[in-house]
This record gives structure tokens, sequence and C-alpha cells, in this order.
């Protein structure tokens, strides 16, 4: 499962923040990706900026309100 929610306008571009649960090998990962649609009518086509390992306070949240 993710969230996905609008976070900022940086340089003109509205910048997303989505967090989502990854199993890697045998861990389980929260991660946060912050991402743009550089054409706002194509949503198949997204910019990476960042990609993380959630804080624990992002952690805490997702798992809240993902169980």
């Amino acid at each position: 499962m993710s969230q996905a929610n609008w976070d900022w306008i940086a340089d003109g571009e509205e910048r997303w923040r989505t967090i989502g649960a990854i199993v890697s090998g045998r861990r389980f990962r929260i991660l946060v990706v912050i991402h743009s649609y550089p054409d706002p009518d194509d949503e198949t086509w997204v910019q990476i900026i960042s990609l993380r390992d959630a804080t624990s306070h992002e952690r805490r949240g997702y798992e809240i309100c993902n169980t």
C-alpha cells in the first residue's frame, strides 16, 4: 500500500510525497519518494526527485494509517 499527497511547489512544478512499503529480500522497508509529474496531463510519466527510508515519525504514521 502507498499514500500519495501533494506536498509543495518548487521551481513552478508540483511536488508529491508518496510513502509506501516494499519487501527487499527478507527485509520489510517503508520508503518515501518525492516526485513530480512533468506533464500534468500524463500521470504515467513520473520524475523521481528523491527516494529514501522513512524516518521513525513517518514510519509510525504510515503504520497507524495502514493497520
